[in-house]
């Protein structure tokens, strides 16, 4: 097909199980661990109690979503991990952002092939 493709884009709204600030085999997490702990270790203590829990959504985009989620602030990831509704709102907010990405680019390539 060459440079331009199409590609069709589908979205699945799951239902997750009540989320968990407590993962098993980890012990809580809070803003005084993270205070102690560098930059990069912090946003990987988040990372791997957002990604069980994003998984649960969507699990075919949770690495992409849990990225983009480490860019926010550690006080509102933190909010995320202790309140369900907000971890919801963005990860819905994240899964748009990526769905429009998605069909920009097929957009973008069938006009570049009716060119």
């Amino acid at each position: 097909m060459g440079v331009c493709e199409f590609h069709m884009v589908y979205v699945v709204v799951q239902m997750a199980p009540p989320a968990a600030l407590h993962m098993q085999g980890q012990e809580p997490l809070t803003a005084s661990m993270l205070a102690e702990a560098p930059h990069q270790e912090q946003k990987h203590m988040l990372g791997e109690r957002l990604f069980p829990l994003i998984h649960g959504m969507y699990p075919d985009m949770a690495g992409k979503i849990t990225g983009m989620l480490l860019e926010i602030d550690n006080s509102e990831l933190l909010h995320m991990l202790e309140s369900r509704e907000s971890l919801k709102a963005k990860v819905s907010h994240s899964t748009l952002l990526l769905t429009y990405s998605l069909l920009a680019l097929s957009i973008g390539n069938e006009v570049c092939g009716k060119l």
